[in-house]
C-alpha cells in the first residue's frame, strides 16, 4: 500500500468514526427517554432477554461479514454504557 492510499484510508476511516459516534449519540438520547420511562413504571432497567434480542439481530442482519462474535462485543460495550444512562 502506498503511504497516500494510507493516509487517503485513514482519512476515510476517520470520517466514518465520526459518524458511528453521532449515531452512538442518537442511540444514547434514545436510551435516556427510554429510561425515564421505565423509572416512571417502575421497570427493570436491565432485562436480558431484550439485550439477547439486539445481538441476535444484528448477528442475522451482519452475517458473516465480521469475525464471530464481533458485532455482539461491540453491542455488549455500547449495551453497558447506556444502563449507566438509563
Amino acid at each position: 500500500m502506498a503511504k497516500n492510499t494510507l493516509i487517503k484510508s485513514r482519512k476515510k476511516i476517520d470520517k466514518i468514526d465520526r459518524k458511528i459516534a453521532q449515531l452512538i449519540i442518537q442511540r444514547f438520547g434514545i436510551v435516556k427517554l427510554v429510561g425515564e420511562y421505565k423509572k416512571a413504571n417502575n421497570l427493570p432497567i436491565f432485562v436480558p432477554q431484550r439485550e439477547q434480542a439486539v445481538k441476535a439481530q444484528l448477528r442475522a442482519y451482519i452475517g458473516q461479514q465480521l469475525p464471530e462474535n464481533a458485532i455482539e462485543n461491540i453491542m455488549q460495550v455500547i449495551m453497558d454504557e447506556a444502563k449507566k444512562i438509563e
